[in-house]
Order: structure tokens, then C-alpha cells, then sequence
């Protein structure tokens, strides 16, 4: 009797300890997309943006094709974010959305090349897409 006790005593205990890992290791996989949500703030969501584009063209200047892939997609899961709610940020600006459509396309175009595997040209297109993005931003806050 205490045997069978005691097995059941230790299955309940593994079972307990391997769901609490499994919701740790959840958790810790959410840090990072719960840290980099779109606010509709103008200036917050940019500085998410450039990161996502920053992290991209690392690995693509590494030549890492799966690392390139994984960023780039995150990359543009955040552009269209950030697209969404920012997109009339400044209408007083009539270059604005054009601009915000250029970068787009470069993204679009870098997108097509890290399929290809190519991330050295994704890389050209990135840095392209990175100077329009820069200029999306007021220029008192470029500086």
C-alpha cells in the first residue's frame, strides 16, 4: 500500500513540476513580443521599429539565413503594426505616408531576398528601408 502511495505521490509531484516549467517557459517566451507592442505612440513604436530592422540586418551582414529569416519576419509582423496605428502619426506632413509606402517596399523587397536566400542584397534593402524610416521621424526628434 505505501508503495502505491508513494508512486502516486511522485507522478502527481512530476506532473505538478513539469506543467509549472511548461508555464515558466511560456512566460519567458512572451517576454519579449509583450516588451515590443505598437503603442500608437509615434515616438515608441519607431524606436521598436529600428530595433526589429537593427537585429535584421545584423544577421543578415553575418550572412546567418535562418537568423535573417526569423528577424525579418518579426521585422514585419512590427511593420504592419506600426504601420496600422501610425500611419496618419503626422498629417500635417504631406510626405509622410508616401514615405512610410517606401520603406514598405524596401521591406517588401528584403522580405523577397531572405526567401531567396540572399541576405547580403536583403541587406542593401534594409539599409535603404532604414534611411526612410529615419526620415519618417519630425526633425527635431531626428537629431
Amino acid at each position: 500500500m505505501t508503495r502505491n502511495l508513494t508512486r502516486t505521490f511522485d507522478s502527481v509531484a512530476i506532473r505538478r513540476w513539469m506543467l509549472a516549467s511548461l508555464l515558466l517557459l511560456g512566460m519567458i517566451a512572451a517576454i519579449p513580443q509583450a516588451r515590443a507592442q505598437m503603442s500608437g505612440t509615434f515616438g515608441t513604436d519607431i524606436v521598436i521599429i529600428e530595433s526589429a530592422l537593427s537585429a535584421t540586418m545584423t544577421a543578415a551582414g553575418n550572412n546567418d539565413v535562418a537568423g535573417t529569416r526569423v528577424n525579418m519576419e518579426e521585422l514585419y509582423r512590427q511593420w504592419r503594426q506600426f504601420r496600422q496605428k501610425n500611419i496618419d502619426a503626422r498629417p500635417k506632413d504631406p510626405q509622410f505616408a508616401p514615405n512610410m509606402l517606401k520603406a514598405e517596399e524596401s521591406l517588401f523587397a528584403a522580405s523577397k531576398l531572405v526567401d531567396q536566400e540572399k541576405p547580403a542584397a536583403a541587406r542593401a534593402e534594409l539599409e535603404n528601408a532604414q534611411t526612410l524610416i529615419r526620415n519618417l521621424r519630425p526633425q527635431a526628434e531626428a537629431k
